[in-house]
């Protein structure tokens, strides 16, 4: 489960009518339209990515797809890294429609608008694909995921959120609801345009604190995935993507009563989703900070 939830209605136009507007902009401040590239998350269909990787391998001439780990120490892993992908602007709606229809809803497609080409703007993303903690501990940056994106912006300190949106015109992500949000950039012009003189070729300096809180971002979506694989009917009754609100609310009202236990923290969750109100919410965290989770769990 993806916890996100299907596509809107006419996305695909939603999407054609941002990259426009983009464009406009664009010609506007530097009189000429920026490439769009659909950018592919192959950790979610590696299938997918295995034929993608075959395409860039074919390629002799004329250059329509790479993988952002080409050339990087994630090299190994390409069938499951991410793709940049060419659109072309007199087949884009097609090739929207066909993109969104592919991925069958999974969180796996943004799309990206500079005017750096190809190659450049793989290199551009690929500094931002690992992140490096104080001791040396590496992890994979997963960008490429829609749910992730914003995420990870968040924690990025000002530095590096301007550093990796240098390369970008304007990045446009599918959310939880299945609409169009459209992050703005700040490359217009490819002869403008300067590498970021940050971290590594392949990888940016995270503090503890960046990755700790990168870390519990992803803790509502974890609670989320292990309460729909007992099949509640609450799953059937509401969308997903309230359902991730309520659960994400409720941990922070948690946090509040520095409530911190781990088992503590999926049970209350658990009833949180079941409650009518934020009234109901807080009442029953307050017994649980007040007398403990099992006077909490009873009163419910």
């Amino acid at each position: 489960m993806f916890n996100v939830d299907p596509h809107q209605d006419n996305l695909a136009d939603s999407l054609d009518a941002a990259l426009s507007a983009t464009e406009k902009k664009n010609q506007q401040r530097a009189g000429k339209s920026p490439h769009t590239y659909a950018l592919i998350d192959g950790v979610f269909d590696q299938k997918w990515g295995a034929a993608l990787l075959w395409q860039q391998s074919q390629a002799v001439n004329v250059h329509c797809v790479r993988s952002l780990y080409t050339g990087s120490r994630l090299e190994a892993l390409e069938e499951c890294a991410p793709f940049l992908v060419i659109i072309e602007p007199e087949k884009r709606l097609s090739a929207l429609q066909g993109l969104l229809s592919r991925t069958d809803h999974k969180p796996m497609l943004t799309f990206v608008q500079s005017p750096l080409d190809l190659f450049a703007l793989q290199r551009h993303l690929v500094r931002f694909s690992q992140i490096e903690t104080p001791d040396t501990l590496v992890f994979p940056l997963r960008f490429a995921d829609s749910i992730c994106l914003p995420e990870i912006l968040d924690v990025f300190t000002l530095e590096q959120r301007a550093a990796i949106l240098s390369g970008v015109t304007a990045w446009h992500y599918v959310d939880r609801r299945g609409g169009v949000v459209t992050i703005a950039g700040t490359c217009n012009d490819a002869d403008l345009y300067v590498t970021p003189m940050y971290g590594e070729i392949d990888r940016i300096p995270f503090s503890d604190s960046q990755y700790v809180q990168l870390f519990d971002s992803s803790e509502a979506d974890g609670i989320l995935n292990a309460l729909s694989a007992k099949h509640m009917p609450i799953f059937k009754q509401v969308k997903v993507s309230l359902l991730f609100q309520r659960v994400q609310t409720a941990l922070q009202e948690m946090d509040r009563r520095n409530i911190k236990e781990e088992k503590s923290r999926k049970e209350l969750a658990y009833v949180c989703l079941h409650l009518p109100d934020s009234h109901a919410v807080k009442i029953l965290l307050d017994i649980a900070q007040n007398q403990g989770l099992e006077a909490a769990l009873e009163s419910w």
